[in-house]
């Protein structure tokens, strides 16, 4: 796993995952409710959960952003009452998703 850098690889891995997971289903359910071994798993993942959680949050922020301005908020006010700049939210309004995700 740790010479697996590229997409690429990334990719394959994630595909033996998902046909793992959906053989052996049962299995992963009881290695679920066993704490210690839900916590390696969450180890093992926690990059690919972080990114997911980032995500989720942007899309909530971007939704929330997206409701203001249909409610006739101009940019420029959502910029100030959200605290972020104006590039930011006008690159939301325009559906545009940000670089870092």
């Amino acid at each position: 796993m740790e010479e697996m850098n590229t997409p690429r690889d990334r990719q394959n891995v994630e595909a033996v995952l998902q046909v793992s997971v959906k053989a052996n289903d049962e299995l992963y359910r009881e290695i679920r409710r066993d704490a210690n071994m839900c916590d390696a798993l969450r180890e093992l993942m926690k990059d690919d959960l972080e990114d997911a959680r980032k995500l989720g949050e942007w899309e909530g922020e971007a939704k929330i952003i997206i409701n203001m301005n249909h409610s006739g908020m101009s940019p420029e006010n959502i910029a100030s009452i959200t605290g972020k700049d104006l590039d930011e939210i006008n690159a939301i309004l325009e559906g545009k998703v940000p670089a870092l995700l």
